[in-house]
């Protein structure tokens, strides 16, 4: 069962543009998030441009491959006192519950 995000069209919007801020930033394509969060080039131009929401699942693949929250996607809230160990925690805990999502 995949969740939808509650979206509205400027949320929509907002997490599109933090998305390839983030992508802009590390020199990345919109095919290289595509495969690296293993989704579709058209889900990461919807997505990127508003034109959709997210799903939880790719939410959480999109965070993944850019290594960041989705307290930053989805409010731009960026947390400076969130410790390496602690990043990297939150990234094992997402891959599981994705590993746990494709199980069913």
């Amino acid at each position: 069962m995949e969740l939808e995000i509650k979206r509205g069209k400027i949320f929509d919007k907002a997490i599109g543009l933090r998305i390839r801020s983030i992508r802009d930033n590390l020199g990345w394509t919109r095919e290289k998030l595509a495969e690296e969060a293993k989704i579709s080039r058209t889900t990461v131009y919807n997505v990127e441009n508003g034109r959709r929401g997210t799903t939880a699942e790719t939410l959480a693949k999109i965070c993944l491959a850019l290594n960041t929250t989705s307290d930053y996607i989805l409010y731009g809230i960026e947390d400076k006192k969130l410790l390496k160990s602690q990043k990297e925690r939150l990234k094992a805990n997402l891959q599981e519950s994705l590993d746990i999502l494709n199980e069913e």
